[in-house]
């Protein structure tokens, strides 16, 4: 895993921790103002910006200028909106932990984390735990899956899972 050098990193951007945004300490280029926004939005939905001719994803970069290392593993956005880079809603997490916070797979067709239909009409509830399907049973509703799959998430991801966002 790459890492970067902090004071580098500070030494080019002013990160605002309260608003989560990103401003040029000094005149990148002739044309740019000074004060100018830092960060840029990729396509994917998360925030960049650019150092050393690379691209460092802006909430990997808020966490290193705060904490005054770069980051060893995921950095989860607690409530999911991947634009939120306030420092309060960042956390460094293993894979398994952003798992558990992770949104809605977009491909899902039943409208519920965690539950998919079955063939013969009914429906099916499971959760990856470290990389591993655990199969939690299957329904007569999709309602009776979703719920299963909250309870197990809650038990298993604490305050890592989706559903903790709910008590917030």
């Amino acid at each position: 895993m790459m890492t970067y050098d902090v004071c580098a990193l500070r030494e080019k951007f002013k990160y605002d921790p309260a608003t989560g945004e990103f401003f040029y300490r000094k005149n990148p280029r002739p044309n740019v103002n000074k004060e100018a926004r830092a960060d840029h939005l990729l396509v994917r939905g998360y925030y960049f910006v650019a150092f050393n001719n690379k691209k460092l994803l802006a909430h990997r970069v808020a966490i290193a200028i705060v904490e005054g290392q770069w980051p060893v593993g995921q950095i989860d956005h607690i409530n999911g909106v991947r634009t939120d880079n306030r420092y309060a809603n960042l956390r460094v997490v293993t894979q398994s932990q952003n798992n558990g916070n992770a949104r809605i797979n977009s491909r899902n067709s039943t409208g519920y984390k965690g539950v998919s239909r079955e063939k013969n009409g009914g429906y099916r509830a499971t959760i990856c735990l470290h990389g591993n399907r655990m199969a939690l049973g299957y329904f007569p509703t999709a309602e009776e899956a979703a719920e299963t799959y909250r309870r197990a998430s809650l038990k298993y991801f604490g305050e890592y899972s989706y559903f903790a966002r709910e008590a917030v």
